[in-house]
């Protein structure tokens, strides 16, 4: 009753104003909607691309990582004392190891930042020398257990399983076989 009581012209107004109201808020939610889907879907682009970058960059790593190992397997100095403990065993290749361990002190402390120790393995997994000066060969430290030495033993380059060092408890998990 209170309808009929209005002017034509109030209802008009109304009417042509809800006639613009509820199609630019039907579109304009419509529009929120559609955006909201987008941006989503742009952000898991941008976080499977920064992925994908962010493994190229650990695979390049890795890889300047085995031919910094692959250099150091064939320097001289390493050669003789594997040779060595390999042709006469530990005790009698003590000059060649005391060698290799002041080989790796000296390189540790040049280029050690980020690398937790180096060290040269016999076939049967014990350390021989390392980068600390052979302490982990008088603890009589060995990696036989590890998977990879084994992959190493088997002649292979191997990128192992990430693993608590037996040192510090950091991360390892590269090999290189001689």
């Amino acid at each position: 009753m209170e309808m009929k009581k209005r002017s034509l012209k109030f209802k008009m107004i109304i009417g042509g104003t809800l006639a613009v109201v509820i199609p630019v808020l039907f579109i304009g939610t419509l529009s929120i909607v559609k955006t909201y889907g987008t941006f989503i879907n742009q952000g898991k682009h941008q976080i499977q691309q920064i992925a994908k970058d962010l493994s190229n960059m650990v695979e390049i790593s890795i890889e300047q990582e085995l031919k910094l190992a692959g250099q150091m397997a064939i320097t001289p100095v390493v050669i003789n004392a594997a040779a060595k403990v390999l042709e006469s065993g530990i005790a009698q290749a003590q000059a060649e190891v005391s060698a290799l361990d002041d080989f790796f002190v000296t390189l540790y402390q040049q280029i050690g930042k980020g690398y937790d120790i180096m060290f040269v393995l016999d076939t049967d997994g014990s350390v021989i020398s390392d980068s600390t000066g052979g302490t982990h060969r008088v603890k009589g430290t060995s990696v036989a257990a590890r998977d990879y030495f084994q992959e190493a033993k088997m002649g292979k380059i191997s990128i192992g399983s990430p693993a608590r060092s037996k040192s510090s408890g950091n991360p390892v998990f590269l090999s290189q076989c001689l």
